[in-house]
């Protein structure tokens, strides 16, 4: 095969709560390189990817394709990468090609985060146009247990906690907030909104993330996932869902 390999190169980003892998493919050679296979591997293995195999039928000389990985980060989790196995078949379809190229380690390490300073319209105002997400789940405990718990699980979440307690129209409903600030306009927040549940009992719990990008959302709500865990035990399984702007 020789010159008929292509160069694949993995970059590491980030999009909502997941870590993102770009994978660029380029022939350099002068015959087209067909059924091009690319499987993921994450490292650990344990770390869920959106996919098992992205095919892409033909890649002409010359040209590159891009595909992205999204993997999800587990509880506790420290670090993550892949691995890529990239397999093709020249132009006749006899001989068939591998190659495996590895990522750099992505360290989901947060910040250094404090309180937020200069007032809450401050804060929020700072992170108008950021990037956000929400997760849904109900728990068989009453709002007001759910809140108990809130505040204690989360009492070592990086920033200033609050909790607010109020009586609905269904009954008592509250929020656990968290804020953060951080270096060079840095800027994150939890918000946990705690209702009754008319239907199957218990309440409903509306967990709202939002940081000034996607880089520091990811890594803020991976610092605040244990003490919810704690709290809301199966809020580590939900996918949490990208909203258009932080508000």
């Amino acid at each position: 095969m020789g010159s008929e390999r292509p160069e694949v190169a993995i970059r590491a980003g980030f999009s909502a709560t997941f870590v993102t892998f770009e994978v660029k493919v380029i022939n350099p050679g002068s015959h087209s390189l067909w059924s091009m296979r690319l499987v993921p591997r994450t490292v650990p293995p344990s770390t869920p990817v959106d996919r098992d195999v992205h095919s892409v039928p033909l890649l002409r000389p010359k040209r590159s394709r891009k595909v992205v990985f999204r993997a999800r980060p587990q509880l506790g989790q420290q670090v993550v990468a892949l691995d890529v196995t990239v397999e093709w078949e020249d132009d006749t379809g006899d001989t068939r090609g591998r190659v495996q190229v590895s990522s750099r380690p992505v360290e989901l390490v947060l910040p250094a985060m404090s309180p937020p300073k200069g007032g809450i319209d401050r804060w929020r105002a700072g992170l108008s146009g950021g990037a956000a997400v929400e997760a849904r789940i109900r728990q068989p405990v009453s709002p007001n247990e759910m809140l108990d718990h809130l505040e204690e699980a989360l009492s070592d979440a990086p920033g200033e906690l609050s909790v607010q307690r109020e009586e609905g129209p269904r009954g008592p409903m509250g929020r656990a907030w968290v804020r953060a600030e951080g270096a060079r306009g840095k800027r994150a927040g939890l918000m946990v909104d705690v209702t009754p549940d008319p239907k199957l009992g218990g309440c409903r719990v509306l967990v709202t993330a939002t940081a000034t990008t996607e880089e520091l959302l990811a890594l803020f709500y991976h610092s605040c996932l244990p003490g919810l865990a704690e709290a809301a035990p199966g809020i580590e399984e939900v996918v949490p869902h990208a909203i258009s702007e932080a508000e």
